[in-house]
């Protein structure tokens, strides 16, 4: 990996905590096993229709799972045009292995306002634990609750979102915290709109465990591939840049790699072999993606269009170790 300084400040608000928080199973803040991912998080401009944030994740095993939905409250780290009032309905899929065959709202995992949850208190006390320590404002969403293995989606939404006003810059987590012994995120994936500068979509996550083990990721980007989806006003020209902070106080980082088009690497037929068996897509030669042995640490990605554009964008994270 390089070790030159990044050319873009990775993303603070996107970090997890320094330390794993404790939940209310078993603790993840002793974790010395086999190397799992354990949090996910990711900002940008969240809207309504295509413009919403998706957020779906893979769960293997029984973990207590926070999901927070945030906007004002990251006024705090000097952003601006932030999400208002959002609002999040988490979904299970009936088939992990068939997308098709539909999907099953988690009550007690949606919400809109976080104060009217049951965990209310122990949201506020988890939260305070990760960082950064995102206080929460009352009109922001967030849940608590045991999930067990599946896939699931949360759909996060801009309740106060009107055309003149257009998207705003929010921020969506999901962290374990606490599990039966052997959960861990194999898979995430986001979808929503990309901008320039302050617009472009920051994704992070975390992974703990024995530092002496790595494991096989593979992140990749889609913009042009989704419009095979049905998904309108997508990127031409997708970019990711993936960055390892390398100090506790997480003021230094180093950029691991840069990517524009997956079809430059060395295992381009490798990288688009694992789309097309993971989820069926034929990648774009103008979509970004690499694959990587990482350790136990904290990383970040940036996603922004290569020219500047703005539209629809998509990040996907996979624990591909065999």
């Amino acid at each position: 990996p390089s070790t030159s300084a990044p050319t873009t400040t990775p993303d603070a608000s996107t970090l997890p905590s320094e330390t794993p928080d404790t939940g209310t199973g078993n603790s993840l803040s002793d974790y010395t096993g086999t190397p799992i991912i354990a949090r996910l998080n990711v900002r940008g401009h969240i809207g309504t229709g295509d413009d919403e944030r998706f957020m779906a994740f893979k769960l293997s095993g029984s973990a207590d799972v926070m999901v927070r939905a945030v906007g004002d409250a990251l006024s705090a780290y000097s952003l601006t045009n932030l999400l208002v009032d959002p609002e999040m309905r988490l979904y299970k899929y009936n088939d992990a292995n068939d997308l098709s065959a539909g999907s099953t709202e988690q009550t007690a995992g949606s919400n809109d306002n976080y104060t009217t949850h049951a965990q209310s208190s122990t949201i506020v006390s988890e939260a305070a634990t990760i960082f950064p320590a995102i206080t929460l404002q009352s009109s922001e969403a967030a849940s608590l609750t045991t999930l067990s293995s599946g896939y699931y989606s949360n759909q996060v939404f801009d309740k106060s979102y009107s055309a003149s006003n257009g998207s705003r810059i929010g921020w969506v987590g999901v962290d374990m915290t606490s599990n039966d012994g052997s959960a861990t995120f194999t898979s995430v994936a986001t979808r929503g709109i990309v901008k320039a500068g302050d617009g472009a979509m920051y994704a992070g996550f975390e992974i703990i465990g024995d530092s002496s083990q790595t494991r096989k990721i593979f992140v990749r980007g889609r913009g042009a591939s989704l419009a095979d989806f049905g998904v309108s006003n997508v990127m031409s020209d997708a970019q990711l840049q993936l960055f390892r902070y390398t100090n506790a106080e997480k003021t230094e980082s180093e950029l691991l790699q840069l990517n524009d088009n997956y079809t430059s690497q060395s295992n381009a037929s490798e990288i688009a072999a694992k789309a097309k068996e993971l989820l069926n897509v034929d990648l774009q030669a103008t979509d970004p993606g690499m694959i990587l042995d990482l350790g136990p640490g904290y990383y970040t990605i940036q996603f922004e269009s290569a020219d500047g554009e703005t539209g629809n964008g998509w990040i996907g994270i996979d624990d591909i170790t065999e």
